[in-house]
């Protein structure tokens, strides 16, 4: 389990083991927005089935599934918070004979 704060840099396999590839859960939370999970599935690498042509059954069946070689994570995941509305954003309503005459000079009539 890694528990950091973003952007962050993090080394991840994308094997779980002999033809198995790994699964990540991203749990992200912030004061202020709505917390987000994100889920990352490795895939199997498209070189893998180049076995057939240059690695032949060994490297197929046996050498990338044992090293992980046969899965591939994204280099780069951008995930991002909703910004959530909270009780303390509010909308005042004032009466017009309150403002400054400043304030007044920057209404605009709609």
């Amino acid at each position: 389990m890694y528990k950091g704060i973003t952007p962050s840099n993090i080394t991840l396999s994308a094997s779980a083991g002999f033809f198995d590839g790994e699964t990540y859960t991203f749990k992200l939370k912030k004061e202020g927005y709505f917390d987000n999970t994100y889920v990352l599935e490795s895939t199997v690498d498209g070189w893998y089935f180049g076995n057939i042509l240059f690695g032949g059954l060994i490297g197929l069946l046996v050498v990338d599934p044992a090293t992980g070689a046969m899965f591939s994570l994204p280099e780069e995941v951008h995930v991002e918070l909703s910004e959530s509305i909270t009780a303390s954003d509010s909308l005042d309503v004032i009466s017009i004979e309150t403002l400054t005459e400043q304030q007044r000079n920057k209404l605009v009539r709609i």
